[in-house]
């Protein structure tokens, strides 16, 4: 069992915007969820916050992931999928 924070921000070249979320994950062995928060900048500059959910293959150092992501902003756009690959950096907060 595991859990743990996630910050991640990408560019978008499909809807020319830029998107950061932060928010928890948890799983067993190595698969686990994600739910968070959004948020996406257009070049025009506009701005919509949203929710985003997905899911985790944790491969220690490495994981792969698919993402389904919600913005709450009027006109059409609102629902959007992601998949990646992610490098992460574990911290250990305690040692047993």
């Amino acid at each position: 069992l595991w859990g743990g924070a996630y910050a991640d921000g990408l560019y978008d070249f499909g809807a020319k915007a830029t998107r950061a979320s932060a928010g928890m994950e948890v799983g067993v062995a190595f698969v686990g969820a994600e739910f968070g928060w959004v948020g996406q900048w257009r070049r025009n500059g506009g701005y919509a916050n949203g929710v985003r959910t997905g899911l985790v293959f944790s491969m220690a150092f490495i994981s792969v992931y698919g993402r389904w992501g919600h913005l709450f902003e009027n006109g059409p756009g609102n629902d959007y999928g992601e998949i990646g690959v992610l490098l992460k950096f574990p911290i250990p907060l305690s040692q047993d």
